[in-house]
C-alpha cells in the first residue's frame, strides 16, 4: 500500500499559495503572539504596589509615614490622592522622579504633607480630619500602577461628653432615661455614676419609677484606651412631686371704692412659683396693686370699680402646675362715685313769699288783707 504524503489532503492545502497550510499556521502564530502580549501587558498593568503605614495606628497630633514597596525601576511620577478617586480635586501632591526632580502640590494639599524621592508620603501633625482613604499611583514610561487603597484612622478623643435630653427636672414615679455621647476614635468606654457611686457601663442609663431620693449629680465618664484620655460631664437632676391645688383667702370680698383689700395664696408645696390671674387671664398689675412676700399676697389699695371680678392664684414647679378656685371680688360704689352712668341729684327749695298791699281802714271790723303770692325757685346741685 503506497504511503500517503503529508498535507496531501485537499482540505490542508492553501488556496492562496503553494505553502501547505499557510493561512492556518499564520493564524496560529498571530493568536500566540497576541496572547503573549496580553499576558505581558496584563502583568504590567496589574502589578500590585504595597503601601504600609508607620506607625500602624496614629494618634492626634502625631506623624505618620506611608511607605511604598514593589515599585518598578522605571518610575517617572508618584501621585498621592486623598480618597479613591484619581481626580485633580483629590490630589495631595506628586513627585516627578525624572530630572529635574521636583514636587508639585495639588488641591488637597494642606501644607503638612511631603513626598520623598522613593514615593513615601509623610503627614505631619495629623488631625481627626486626616482620617480616610489614601491612594498612590505610580506612572512609568509605558504603564500606570495603582494601589486598591490605604485607610488611615487617627485615634483621637474623647471630646467632652454630652448628656441628653437637656432637662434637669423629672416628675416622681416616672422613668428616667438619659443618654451620653462623645466624639472619639476608636469608640470609648462609657460609665455612669450617681452621687459618686458606679451604676452601669453603657451609653444609656434607665431608672424606672424614680423618687425624690434619686435626685443628685449624674456623671457620665468616657475613656479612650487608644489615646489614654478620659472626659466627664456632670448633670444635676432633681426629682419633684407634682404640686397640689392652692387656695385663696381674702380680707373682704365686698369693699368700697378707695378702700383696700388683701388676697393671699396658700399652698402646701415648697419651692413653687406663684402667678395671679384675673378673670381667667394673667393679671396685669396697676399702680394700686402690689405683690409682696414672693407673690403670695396681692394687695390692692385703693380699690377701684374696675377691680371687680374673679381672682385666682396658680402655683407651679418644673414638672406640674395647679390653679385655685376663683374668688369673686365686688367693689361697692362709694359716696364720691364719678362713674359715667351716675344720675346727678338736684335738691329743690321752694319759697312762698306773700306780698301785702296796705288798705285804708274802715269803721267796721278789720277786713282781710288782699294777698299776692310770689314764687321763687332755688336749685341746689
Amino acid at each position: 500500500m503506497p504511503q500517503q504524503r503529508p498535507w496531501s489532503s485537499p482540505q490542508h492545502l492553501s488556496t492562496k499559495g503553494s505553502y501547505p497550510g499557510g493561512d492556518s499556521c499564520w493564524q496560529i502564530f498571530l493568536s500566540f503572539l497576541l496572547a503573549s502580549l496580553l499576558i505581558y501587558w496584563s502583568s504590567l498593568t496589574t502589578a500590585q504596589l504595597i503601601v504600609v503605614s508607620q506607625p500602624p495606628h496614629v494618634a492626634d497630633r502625631e506623624h505618620v509615614l506611608f511607605q511604598v514597596f514593589n515599585v518598578p525601576n522605571d518610575v517617572q511620577i508618584f501621585y498621592w490622592y486623598r480618597g479613591k478617586d484619581k481626580i485633580p480635586a483629590k490630589e495631595i501632591a506628586r513627585y516627578i522622579a525624572i530630572k529635574p526632580h521636583r514636587n508639585n502640590t495639588g488641591h488637597s494639599y494642606t501644607g503638612r504633607e511631603r513626598i520623598t524621592s522613593n514615593g513615601f508620603l509623610y503627614i505631619f501633625n495629623v488631625t481627626r480630619n486626616d482620617t480616610g482613604t489614601y491612594t498612590v499611583v505610580v506612572q512609568t514610561g509605558i504603564s500606570e500602577y495603582t494601589e486598591a487603597s490605604l485607610e488611615l484612622y487617627v485615634h483621637h478623643g474623647p471630646d467632652i461628653p454630652i448628656i441628653s435630653p437637656s432637662n434637669t427636672h423629672y416628675r416622681s414615679r416616672t422613668t428616667l432615661q438619659i443618654f451620653c455621647q462623645t466624639v472619639s476614635h476608636p469608640p470609648p468606654q462609657y460609665s455612669w455614676f450617681i452621687n459618686g457611686e458606679f451604676q452601669t457601663s453603657s451609653q444609656e442609663l434607665i431608672i424606672p419609677k424614680i423618687t425624690t431620693k434619686d435626685s443628685g449629680p449624674y456623671t457620665c465618664f468616657v475613656y479612650n484606651p487608644a489615646t489614654g484620655l478620659n472626659r466627664t460631664t456632670v448633670k444635676n437632676i432633681e426629682v419633684l412631686e407634682p404640686v397640689t391645688a392652692p387656695s385663696i383667702q381674702v380680707s373682704n370680698t365686698k369693699v368700697k371704692e378707695k378702700e383696700y383689700v388683701f388676697l393671699t395664696c396658700f399652698s402646701n408645696n415648697t419651692g413653687t412659683s406663684i402667678r395671679w390671674l384675673f378673670n381667667g387671664q394673667s393679671l396685669g398689675l396697676t399702680d394700686s396693686m402690689k405683690l409682696p412676700w414672693n407673690n403670695s399676697t396681692l394687695r390692692i389699695f385703693p380699690v377701684r370699680r374696675e377691680d371687680s371680678g374673679k381672682y385666682q392664684c396658680e402655683v407651679s414647679n418644673p414638672v406640674s402646675i395647679k390653679r385655685s378656685d376663683p374668688i369673686q371680688l365686688d367693689i361697692n360704689l362709694g359716696p364720691s362715685d364719678n362713674s359715667p352712668n351716675k344720675v346727678n341729684e338736684v335738691a329743690y327749695t321752694v319759697l312762698n313769699i306773700n306780698g301785702q298791699s296796705p288798705k285804708p281802714p274802715t269803721s267796721a271790723s278789720p277786713s282781710p288783707r288782699s294777698t299776692e303770692t310770689i314764687y321763687s325757685e332755688v336749685k341746689k346741685q
